[in-house]
């Protein structure tokens, strides 16, 4: 805006005023002095003269006194009066000047517009903050919800152990039941083995009983078969005795009829009887030596076969014996294999039911776990809205304030430079050296505060901007603040952290960078810089050391530059990856 200068000029000249005359009236006065007692002094000749001229002489140097005096205070009072109508003529040319501004420049407008935005940022500014106080109470009770949630997901992390101490306990007692199942299965496989081996072995014997009692039946067979072969032969033979007696007796029935050869029957007698004898000499050796041939042969059989049977006796009771203790072994280990398989089946149950009511637990527990694990996400999401509603309204405020900051500066600096710039013109058409230097200095000082404001993005030549902040975080940390002079840099850590490992800032780098190219303010931190709790962290500029304190950290930049100005403030990792934004902006409502 361009203001026009006015100069207003008078004629200054020794003012007029009235003239006055003092009259100073003598009067005579006769003193009488008294004594105590009522009588009167009497003096000597010439010592009342002497007394009336010294005092006419006082009163005079008295009179004259106060006419300085009178003087004095006359021109001073003049010059009071000359100065006031120079005030009063001064204060009507500033008037008039004032209201030649008021026509040229008129504020009320703009001072309208801006109290108007500036109500109704108050009354954002106190809905924000009673939605900040409902959200702040409803982030506490949220907080103390996730507190109870905690405390159950605790109770049920302990029962969840108690429970994977259990199953480990069960699975101990079972990994011990089967290796003692698998001890006594191996057991019984070589019982089982020896078993076979031992049936193996019975069987064998009981082949080679077998054969002995098909051998010692073949050999009774053939026994029979000659005994019942002799009795044959012997049948026979007495058979063929009784032919041949029959025979004889016939013969000597036919040489007892036939007498007339009596030599040739003697002779045949004798011949039939040698021949007889003989034959039966022959058949008796014959039948002698067949008999104890069958005899000796019996004998030998029947002594092969009693030695046999009675070594096959002797081997068949052992092998009783044997298959006796074999069949009570077997019977024991049948029982035992049947007590075995009963516990087995009893430890199979058991082992079943543990298995299926572990199985139950585990689902509940997975049930359980997944259904405060969808709660905790939906809470967690709940807790994120709110947080990124929060971090809205925070944004919302501080831009607000930022406005309202600036909107303050550019309505002092509007409302200064017009005052001082009234006070300074001049109204006789010069100025004085004092004036001169005044006018100067706010002159540059308005200067310096419309390049300030111009470099914060505010309002210039009539034109209204809006100042807006955007934050982001993606990582631990964020930037939550810019003191509004440029003093320090808040960050605080945010809940995206894993927990139990707090955050350390070493190696990472703070930078803000200005507007259109300007001046880039790195800070890199060199040490640990650990977060404890929820407490914020200040990066404060080395101008302002002395305000840190003993948790916050003293950069080696002088001052971060003012908070209302054009910015990007960036919070870059270790891998150069940014992981916080904090961005500020200027948008122009003009069109």
């Amino acid at each position: 805006m361009n203001y026009s200068k006015t100069s207003y000029r008078k004629s200054i000249g020794t003012p007029s005023y009235p003239t006055t005359t003092t009259k100073i009236i003598r009067k005579s006065r006769v003193s009488s002095v008294g004594s105590n007692y009522g009588s009167p002094l009497h003096f000597k000749d010439g010592v009342v003269s002497s007394l009336s001229s010294k005092g006419a002489t006082d009163i005079k140097c008295t009179r004259e006194k106060e006419k300085k005096e009178m003087q004095d205070l006359n021109e001073r009072f003049a010059n009071y009066i000359e100065k006031v109508r120079f005030l009063e003529t001064e204060n009507k040319a500033l008037k008039e000047a004032l209201k030649k501004q008021k026509r040229d420049f008129n504020i009320e407008p703009m001072k309208a517009m801006y109290q108007t935005e500036i109500d109704e940022l108050k009354k954002q500014l106190l809905t924000t903050t009673d939605e900040n106080a409902t959200l702040k109470a409803r982030i506490a009770t949220l907080e103390e919800e996730m507190e109870g949630l905690n405390g159950q997901i605790r109770h049920l992390k302990d029962v969840n152990e108690e429970q994977q101490n259990t199953i480990e306990n069960l699975n101990e007692e079972i990994s011990r039941r089967m290796s003692e199942c698998e001890m006594l299965r191996r057991k019984v496989q070589e019982l089982e083995k020896q078993l076979s081996d031992w049936k193996t072995r019975h069987s064998h014997l009981d082949s080679q009983l077998q054969a002995l009692r098909i051998e010692l039946q073949e050999e009774t067979a053939s026994r029979l078969a000659e005994s019942t072969r002799a009795q044959s032969l012997e049948d026979e033979l007495n058979f063929l005795k009784d032919i041949y007696e029959t025979e004889i007796k016939e013969y000597k029935a036919l040489l007892a009829k036939d007498n007339s050869f009596p030599d040739m029957r003697e002779y045949w007698t004798s011949e039939m009887g040698s021949c007889i004898k003989e034959i039966s000499q022959e058949y008796e050796s014959q039948l002698e030596a067949l008999a104890s041939s069958l005899e000796a042969r019996y004998e030998s059989q029947i002594s092969e076969i009693r030695m046999g049977t009675s070594k096959g006796a002797v081997e068949l009771t052992q092998l009783t014996d044997e298959n006796r203790r074999l069949k009570m072994q077997k019977s024991e280990l049948e029982d035992r294999i049947r007590d075995l398989e009963t516990q087995l089946a009893q430890l199979t149950g058991q082992l079943r039911s543990v298995t299926m009511e572990l199985e139950t637990t585990i689902n509940d527990l997975d049930h359980e776990k997944e259904a405060h694990r969808n709660d905790v996400d939906r809470l967690q999401l709940e807790l994120e809205g709110l947080m990124k509603e929060l971090q809205d309204l925070m944004d919302a405020k501080l831009s607000m304030e930022l406005e309202i900051a600036a909107y303050r500066k550019l309505l002092e600096g509007e409302e200064h430079r017009i005052s001082h710039s009234s006070m300074v013109s001049s109204i006789g058409g010069f100025q004085t050296s004092s004036e001169e230097a005044l006018s100067n200095a706010i002159m540059q000082r308005s200067t310096a505060f419309k390049s300030s404001m111009s470099a914060e993005g505010s309002i210039a030549n009539m034109g209204a901007a809006r100042i807006t902040v955007h934050r982001s975080s993606s990582g631990p940390v964020a930037v939550v603040e810019i003191e509004t002079n440029g003093q320090y840099i808040s960050l605080e850590e945010t809940g995206a952290r894993k927990i139990g490992r707090p955050t350390n800032l070493k190696g990472w780098t703070l930078e803000r960078q200005m507007e259109q190219g300007g001046k880039l303010l790195s800070h890199k931190f060199t040490d640990d810089v650990i977060f404890t709790g929820k407490i914020p962290i200040k990066v404060w500029g080395s101008k302002y050391s002395s305000s840190a304190s003993k948790n916050d950290i003293v950069s080696h930049i002088n001052e971060w530059g003012s908070a209302t100005a054009v910015s990007k403030t960036v919070l870059k990792d270790e891998n150069n990856m940014e992981k916080a934004v904090f961005i500020i902006k200027s948008i122009s409502d003009r069109n």
